[in-house]
């Protein structure tokens, strides 16, 4: 399980046009999180940098444990008691 908010360091940055991409470590997983390139130079973020992860799910992929492609639903937890999508 990942909390929610984590200190961190950040392992990379990638700018790339309007975007940027930050990879973190969380204990043994790496996060990606996809931002603005005017975030990352407001911010000054660069490799090493010691950052705090702030983590909140708005859209969450479901897959089961098969090699069914087809088996992926999508849900979105601000979908107010809806059903997933398939």
């Amino acid at each position: 399980m990942i909390p929610r908010q984590v200190h961190t360091g950040i392992e990379e940055v990638r700018v790339d046009g309007l975007l940027a991409q930050i990879r973190i470590r969380v204990g043994d997983r790496t996060l990606t999180a996809v931002v603005t390139s005017d975030a990352v130079r407001a911010l000054k973020f660069k490799r090493g940098d010691d950052a705090m992860a702030i983590i909140k799910s708005t859209e969450v992929m479901v897959a089961r444990l098969r090699r069914d492609p087809a088996a992926v639903a999508r849900a979105t937890p601000s979908a107010g008691g809806r059903r997933a999508r398939r």
